[in-house]
């Protein structure tokens, strides 16, 4: 079996919906170039500046748009190694199948882009994503609470308390990151005085702590654009937008730096 055959028939990481459910492993491209490494204090990571989350929302969010012609054509100009898409003939035995691959190949390229990744401090890493999907479950929690009409300032206490109790995820050394952030964030919280104030505080802490921005001097190039193509992704994320063709080109841009 050639490799370019094995290549191809790598499995779909998207559902017959074409939406992303799990975590997308990185490939052994980028592993190559941008290898793992223990330190004194854990592990330096792949780090992505936009969160796999985050993009993974806006793709789901725009999941239904997708056509085969949209899919090949973003796929075209994002996949590298071009003999990891299907071939035409699988499109005729199994058409969504053939769609969930060329959608699984695109989002491996916006994981494994480069220019979104940078190799640093692996527990900030995971407590920095902690805190990010902490913000998420609060705000779920703030909107329950409120439609079951519960008074503001319940709302507030119990999403106070909901954070002053939590701990974060992956070990000692990600926690101490996870209780910097929620050190600054608590008393911010407490400060609020009506719901929308409240829930506009959560969703700004849920779009910052979801960036992960590179400290390297000379790497710092990278932040400013990619925090301008953040702000593009969320307005498919919150469906202020929902044009397929300027979404293909968010990714074009995304993955080949432009």
């Amino acid at each position: 079996m050639s490799h370019a055959f094995m290549a191809r028939i790598r499995k779909s990481i998207v559902s017959d919906d074409l939406k992303s459910y799990t975590r997308i492993p990185f490939g052994p491209e980028i592993i190559a170039v941008m290898p793992s490494s223990r330190t004194v204090r854990g592990w330096k990571h792949r780090r992505h500046i936009i969160s796999q989350s985050f993009l993974r929302a806006a793709w789901n969010a725009m999941a239904d748009q997708w056509t085969l012609y949209w899919l090949k054509e973003v796929a075209s100009k994002v996949v590298k190694n071009k003999d990891r898409l299907p071939p035409d003939s699988e499109g005729i035995r199994n058409p969504n199948l053939h769609m969930q691959r060329f959608a699984s190949e695109i989002l491996r390229a916006m994981n494994d882009n480069s220019g979104n990744l940078f190799l640093d401090d692996g527990p900030e890493n995971s407590g920095i994503g902690s805190f990010s999907r902490k913000m998420d479950t609060l705000l779920v929690l703030a909107d329950a609470l409120n439609s079951a009409n519960e008074k503001f300032i319940t709302v507030r206490d119990t999403i106070v308390e909901r954070l002053k109790e939590s701990k974060g995820n992956w070990g000692t050394l990600a926690m101490e990151h996870f209780e910097g952030n929620k050190a600054l964030v608590v008393p911010l919280l407490e400060g609020t005085t009506d719901y929308d104030a409240l829930v506009k505080l959560l969703e700004d802490l849920q779009f910052s702590t979801g960036l992960d921005l590179d400290k390297a001097e000379n790497q710092k190039i990278k932040n400013p654009k990619m925090l301008e193509l953040h702000a593009e992704f969320l307005r498919f994320t919150e469906g202020k937008d929902k044009m397929i063709l300027r979404f293909a080109d968010l990714i074009v841009r995304f993955v080949n730096g432009r």
